[in-house]
């Protein structure tokens, strides 16, 4: 088929330029619309089946808006006390420019939301009273409202003189605002009695309930607060909504001594958005210089240095318009597009070089354009197809993942590949047949030269030994001292691989942006989970509340057991209280409509997605209502964030299981048939294993133990794919040359020898330029695209350097002939294969005897 292949383009080159060019021109128009689509919260790509997506629609569905965390947060601290004078004025600055804007479309909760909501209960109960009896005096009415505030237990019963003379005051003040007062309405008498009573701390001491529900709002130590914001009704800020918050905080707060930020999930998700359009604008064009620089060095020309990125473009823009499309049956993650940037920029050049160097070799070799094009692609072209083969498995096999996270990245990668290695093995050498050896201007190869003088050229310079021939002979020479050292490297290395702590938090992982820093704030005032709580629902077998309004009592203490039980598990810092909410008279609040489910909210004291929050939040799930004898629980639902990166992590390790296992078998077929062996094929994959063992080792004594950033759980999987793909290139070019070689007659040594000559130049110059890629990455401001970078970086010039030039030498050198051992059928195949392509290598051999090579016009 390659045979075939090199015969179709030496043809009909023009018509393969022409049909690239085409394709591009239809591409153009769709690839700046990929980012639009991309998406930037990972839970949202979670499988609907999973055990928290069911536990977070059976909330709900009971608990409607209930279960609604807000998507934006305002953090405020002073050096002092967050409720002092300048603080409550800055509150209620924002708050009232807030309302004047949006009306009700936005819903604010601060300090002053606990007396608002009291105030818009006096108001309608003075309105009651009034609309019942409406000859009383306006004193009449708020002596009534204060009796029932007082009967109902809202109001201690031993008020003072002065005490019974301002709440009078207060409720008149609230009965005058009318009917349906406005929010700020309610906000400036909200301002105007706190500054009556002489500050909260006065009101406190009135409503005992008031003080329960700011120690929510107001941390401990009394200098944070925070104010949440909740947009129309999906309670979600549009960029531009966030825009214009950021504008009336800094205008508010200007002058004061609040600290502020602006955090929660929507300016989160702005921000991370933000982050990534800003690194891709630095990591593009270094990825595209350094690419120019390295190939240039390499093929000392500037047109031939152009060329494969160029050619990798015309992919990467054909690629990124079928993801824009796939978008519309799938998710996309916005990893994807720095991805496919530096991974098609250096597997495509990498292919692109490939077929280059062949070409210039078999110029200087003696042969014309065409017969050097067709020699390229046949023996070149056959090593970067199977490589992207490789890669396309490798990729294509997170296809079958759960998680669409992955899914979206393996699909993409894979498309991206295949359309940069169709690029290579077609567009690249119709431009060589185009453009012939003007592509390498300004070298030259030199005149026609005929078949004795080249080889007389090739005596007196294989008395020049260079760096791969004697890295070969050494390998060769200390194969057995080698082959030791590697185990001896490995042990430790795959030890620290599975003492390995891998994380779950992409918000950790993010750059430093006022959101992050807010949530810092918030997590030392009120514990890092309040943003991202975990939610637990009881379902009962009968209503919790009796018809007088007191609780059922198996239900109550039932419910009461189970939170004291979460209470005391490690890294909880808050749990719903039962009795508090009793107390208050808010409990139907945490109550389903049909009164038979009750939510509780689980606040993690630090991170929600680290080790210990992991556990406790597994601990939940394991408690049985049947075992702990609770007969008035019917179910148990626990969902929240946590809950659900944790069914996300179980998802990660099965699918991660499930896709080594595709990837290795499938890797190891290809190569099967390609090299017509049994035992290369698994040296080949047992060398990239150990390339990425020893990778994810200095990955953990670098960002884990020196930079106290734990791995993120995504960066394994991605390294394993990648270098099982990609890396594979560098070891099936030398194989298949060293098999090319002994085919031609070469003893094994000597053909392992040969071949790193010829080919280590080109994986070191590729390995290179692929690290360059990746490690462009590092440019990220966030840990997730750093931890990629370097770790693709650190294993490709591992395998490049190292690995392929003295590993494999040294093993198989020691294998010997094991290398190309298989079962008759297998190895038929392969010798009736190889008939064909050294018949081909001889008529070209029989042409050029003619002495004569042709020179480019």
């Amino acid at each position: 088929m390659i045979e075939k292949l090199a015969s179709c383009i030496t043809k009909h080159y023009k018509w393969i330029i022409a049909i690239w060019i085409i394709a591009l021109l239809i591409a153009v128009p769709f690839v700046p619309k990929l980012s639009q689509v991309l998406v930037y919260d990972e839970t949202q790509m979670a499988p609907p089946d999973v055990e928290s997506m069911s536990a977070q629609d059976y909330i709900s569905e009971n608990f409607g808006s209930a279960d609604a965390v807000p998507g934006t947060i305002i953090v405020l601290e002073s050096p002092e006390s967050i409720t002092d004078e300048e603080s409550l004025n800055l509150i209620y600055s924002i708050q009232s420019q807030l309302y004047e804007k949006y009306g009700s479309d936005v819903t604010v909760t601060s300090v002053y939301t606990p007396l608002q909501e009291f105030l818009i209960m006096m108001n309608a109960a003075y309105q009651s009273v009034q609309a019942q009896y409406p000859v009383l005096t306006e004193d009449q009415i708020a002596e009534s409202v204060l009796g029932n505030l007082i009967q109902t237990g809202v109001l201690p019963p031993d008020l003072t003189q002065q005490q019974h003379m301002q709440m009078v005051g207060v409720i008149k003040q609230a009965g005058q605002l009318g009917v349906s007062p406005s929010q700020s309405a309610v906000l400036e008498l909200n301002k105007a009695v706190i500054e009556e009573m002489g500050g909260l701390s006065n009101i406190e001491a009135l409503f005992p309930a008031l003080g329960d529900s700011l120690s929510l709002l107001i941390s401990e130590n009394g200098k944070i607060t925070m104010m949440t914001l909740a947009y129309g009704e999906s309670g979600s800020a549009t960029d531009e909504q966030l825009s214009e918050l950021r504008t009336i905080v800094n205008g508010a707060a200007e002058g004061t001594y609040v600290q502020h930020w602006i955090t929660g999930s929507d300016p989160l998700g702005s921000d991370l958005e933000e982050s990534t359009m800003s690194d891709l604008k630095i990591i593009e064009p270094v990825t595209i210089v350094l690419v120019l620089v390295l190939i240039g060095l390499f093929f000392r020309s500037l047109l031939g240095a152009v060329m494969p990125p160029l050619s990798v473009g015309i992919a990467l823009g054909i690629s990124f318009s079928l993801v824009y499309l796939l978008s519309f049956v799938m998710q996309i993650h916005y990893s994807v597009e720095t991805l496919m940037l530096t991974g098609m920029m250096g597997a495509g050049c990498d292919y692109c070089i490939f077929i280059l160097s062949r070409y210039r070799e078999e110029r200087k070799a003696g042969r014309d354009k065409e017969s050097s094009v067709r020699e390229a692609v046949m023996w070149a072209g056959e090593s970067i197809a199977t490589s992207g083969a490789t890669v396309v498995i490798g990729f294509g096999a997170l296809a079958i993942a759960n998680f669409s996270m992955l899914q979206s990245m393996g699909i993409a990668l894979a498309l991206g590949v295949l359309i940069a290695l169709l690029v290579a093995l077609t567009l690249i050498p119709s431009l060589l047949m185009l453009l012939g050896d003007k592509l390498f201007w300004p070298a030259k190869f030199g005149k026609p030269t005929d078949p004795e003088t080249f080889k007389k050229k090739s005596m007196k310079t294989k008395d020049k030994v260079g760096y791969f021939t004697r890295s070969a002979k050494f390998a060769i020479k200390h194969a057995k001292v080698l082959v030791v050292a590697m185990i001896l490297i490995s042990v430790p290395a795959i030890y620290l691989v599975v003492e390995m702590e891998q994380s779950y938090d992409f918000v950790g992982a993010m750059a430093d942006t006022e959101s992050t820093e807010g949530l810092a704030v918030l997590g030392e005032g009120f514990g890092s989970g309040v943003i991202q709580p975990t939610q637990i629902a009881i379902s009962f077998n009968d209503e919790f509340l009796l018809p007088d309004n007191t609780p059922n009592l198996d239900e109550f203490n039932q419910a009461s057991e189970l939170a004291s039980m979460i209470g005391e598990m490690d890294g909880v810092a808050s749990v719903t209280d039962l009795q508090q909410q009793l107390e208050n008279g808010t409990i139907n609040s945490i109550l389903s409509d049909d009164g038979k489910s009750l939510l509780l909210t689980v606040v993690f004291q630090n991170d929600p997605y680290d080790a210990v929050s992991m556990d406790s939040l597994n601990n939940m799930r394991n408690i049985d209502p049947e075992e702990e004898g609770w007969s008035a629980v019917n179910a148990i639902y626990v969902g929240g964030s946590t809950a659900l990166m944790y069914d996300i992590s179980q998802l990660v390790q099965n699918d991660m299981n499930t896709v080594e296992i595709v990837v290795v078998i499938a890797i190891y077929l290809v190569l099967l048939f390609v090299l017509g062996a049994v035992v290369s094929p698994l040296r080949s994959i047992i060398t990239i294993l150990l390339s990425i063992s020893w990778t994810l080792a200095v990955m953990v004594l670098l960002f884990q133990y020196g930079l106290g950033q734990d791995i993120l759980w995504i960066v394994p999987m991605v390294l394993l794919v990648v270098c099982l793909g990609l890396g594979m290139d560098y070891d099936i070019l030398l194989t298949t040359r060293i098999r090319e070689e002994i085919a031609k007659g070469k003893s094994n040594d000597d053909a392992i020898v040969y071949s790193v000559e010829k080919t280590g130049g080109i994986i070191t110059a590729c390995g290179f330029i692929m690290a360059a890629a990746f490690g462009s990455m590092m440019l990220s401001s966030g840990y997730l695209l750093k931890e990629f970078g370097f770790a693709l970086m650190f294993a490709i010039l591992l395998d490049a350097m190292f690995v392929r030039i003295y590993l494999v030498p040294a093993i198989m050198s020691l294998l010997g002939k094991w290398n190309w051992w298989a079962p008759a059928p297998i190895a038929k195949m392969y010798k009736k294969r190889n008939a064909r392509r050294l018949k081909n290598v001889q008529a070209s051999q029989d042409y050029l005897s003619s002495w004569q090579r042709k020179p480019e016009e």
